[in-house]
C-alpha cells in the first residue's frame, strides 16, 4: 500500500479485504478440524456462552487495560511534551519494537509446550524453556541492539527521509524498557495459558497504575516523566510481582530464584552500558560494561539443560541454512 502511494482509506479497505479472506480461510480450516460440529450455529447454547463470558472477563479487561496503557503513552506524551513530538516518539518505539516480532518468533511455538508441561505437572520442563528463550532473546536482542548503536542514527534518517532528528536518549531509554517486557512476556504468557487470569489481570492493573502515578508524580519533566514511568513500572512488574507470583507455582530454594531472574539482571547491565554510551563514554569503559553482559548471557547457556541445548542448536542451524537460501 505504501509502495503504490494508498491513501489512508484505501489501506482501510484493503486491509479489511485481507482480514475478511483470512477469516474465512480460518473458518474452513475449522470445519475440516470440526466437521461434527459444523454448522457451528446450531449447537450455540447462550448460557454456556454467558459462563464463558464471565470466565474470559479477567483476560479481556487485561488486554483493554493493556491496549488502553499502549495508547495511552502516545495521549500522554502529546499533553506533556506536546504533538510536534509525536512523530519522533511513534517512529522511535516503531523501531525498538521490531524486537517485539523477533522474541514471538521464537515464544509462540514455546507457548503449547509449556501448557502441556505444566499439565504433566513437568516444571523442570518448564523452566528449561523459559530459559532457553531468555538466552536466545539475550543473544539475538542484546546483540543486535548493540551492534545497531554503530548505525542506528544513520538507518533512522534513512528511513525517515531526513524530517525527524534522531535521539539517541530516547532510543536507549525504549531500547531497555522494552527488554524488560521481553523478560515479562514469557512469564505472562505462561500465567495466561494455565488459566491464571486473575494475575494477569492484576498484572496490568498494576502496570498502568503505577505508570501513570509515577508520570503524575514527574509530570514537570515531562518526556523524561514518561520513560521513568515506563521503566518504573515494568521493573516492578518483572522484578518483584510476576516473580513472588511464578515462585509460589515453583518451588525454589534461593540460588535458583537468582537463577531466576539472571536475565534480568543482564538486560539491567546493558541499560547500564547504553547509559554511559549517551554520556558519550570512552570506547574502553563500553567493552568493559559489555563484559559483564557477556558472562551473565554465557551463564544463562549454562543453565539450560544438554537436550535443550542441541534443540537451540538444530533450530539456529534450520533457519541459517533457510537464510542461505535467499
Amino acid at each position: 500500500a505504501a509502495i503504490f502511494g494508498a491513501t489512508l482509506i484505501q489501506l482501510a479497505i484493503l486491509w479489511f479485504v485481507i482480514k475478511f479472506i483470512y477469516s474465512v480461510i480460518v473458518l474452513i480450516q475449522l470445519k475440516k478440524t470440526l466437521p461434527e460440529y459444523y454448522p457451528w450455529w446450531k449447537y450455540g447454547n447462550f448460557t454456556i456462552g454467558f459462563k464463558n463470558l464471565k470466565k474470559s472477563l479477567s483476560y479481556s479487561t487485561s488486554n483493554f487495560l493493556d491496549r488502553l496503557g499502549n495508547d495511552g503513552i502516545v495521549l500522554v506524551v502529546s499533553v506533556l511534551v506536546g504533538t510536534s513530538f509525536l512523530p519522533l516518539f511513534s517512529a522511535t518505539r516503531t523501531i525498538v519494537n521490531l524486537g517485539l516480532k523477533v522474541s514471538d518468533f521464537f515464544l509462540a511455538p514455546l507457548v503449547p509446550e509449556i501448557i502441556n508441561f505444566y499439565a504433566k505437572d513437568k516444571k523442570t520442563k518448564i523452566l528449561d524453556i523459559f530459559r532457553s528463550y531468555w538466552f536466545v532473546t539475550s543473544v539475538v536482542l542484546i546483540g543486535g541492539f548493540a551492534i545497531s548503536l554503530f548505525f542506528i542514527e544513520e538507518l533512522f534518517h534513512f528511513w525517515t527521509h531526513n524530517k525527524l532528528q534522531f535521539s539517541l536518549e530516547l532510543f536507549s531509554a525504549l531500547v531497555v524498557i522494552f527488554l524488560i517486557q521481553n523478560y515479562s512476556k514469557a512469564l505472562i504468557k505462561f500465567l495466561t495459558g494455565i488459566n491464571k487470569t486473575k494475575i494477569v489481570l492484576l498484572t496490568s492493573i498494576f502496570r498502568i497504575s503505577v505508570f501513570f502515578i509515577i508520570v503524575f508524580i514527574f509530570q514537570k519533566q515531562q518526556l523524561y516523566g514518561v520513560l521513568l514511568g515506563l521503566f518504573i513500572s515494568e521493573l516492578v512488574i518483572a522484578s518483584i510481582w510476576l516473580p513472588f507470583n511464578s515462585f509460589k507455582i515453583f518451588s525454589f530454594n534461593i540460588i535458583e530464584k537468582t537463577n531466576f531472574l539472571i536475565n534480568l539482571f543482564t538486560v539491567l547491565c546493558f541499560g547500564i552500558l547504553l547509559y554511559c554510551n549517551y554520556l558519550k563514554a570512552d570506547l574502553w569503559l563500553l567493552i568493559l560494561l559489555f563484559i559483564p553482559i557477556v558472562l551473565l548471557t554465557s551463564y544463562q547457556y549454562v543453565l539450560i539443560s544438554k537436550d535443550m541445548r542441541r534443540t537451540i542448536f538444530r533450530s539456529l542451524k534450520k533457519l541459517s541454512t533457510f537464510a542461505s537460501k535467499y
